[in-house]
């Protein structure tokens, strides 16, 4: 049996639909997770930055339980 053009075309479409809203839900979980990541990046770039001035010893002190540096404070752990 014989599907006419018109059933696939609307099977194509429905399909296209399906997976166009699938995409729209998943985009702000997407989103999220990006953020997260960014701010997770950031973090490891200051903690780095705070290894090297540490290993170098340059302007490093104490601070109520954290060690900073000239530009960052970041808790003991």
């Amino acid at each position: 049996m014989k599907a006419s053009k018109g059933f696939l075309l609307i099977d194509a479409l429905l399909s296209l639909a399906v997976v166009s809203l699938i995409c729209l839900m998943l985009l702000p979980m997407l989103q999220t997770m990006s953020q997260h990541y960014q701010a997770s990046y950031t973090e490891l770039q200051i903690y780095r930055q705070v290894y090297i001035e540490v290993r170098r010893g340059e302007g490093v002190y104490e601070r109520n339980n954290e060690i900073c540096t000239q530009y960052h404070c970041i808790n003991k752990r």
